[in-house]
């Protein structure tokens, strides 16, 4: 799995989430990433 797809798993599991509270260390996993890594993906 590359890190596109694991994002994009990882941001299914999110939207699948949306009114529940999402476990970021989860989504990271989920993307194949430590949490810190994935968090900055998405630093702007």
């Amino acid at each position: 799995m590359d890190y596109i797809e694991g994002l994009n798993l990882s941001i299914a599991y999110i939207e699948a989430n949306l009114f529940e509270e999402i476990d970021y260390e989860r989504a990271a996993r989920i993307a194949g990433m430590s949490k810190s890594t994935y968090q900055r993906f998405f630093l702007l």
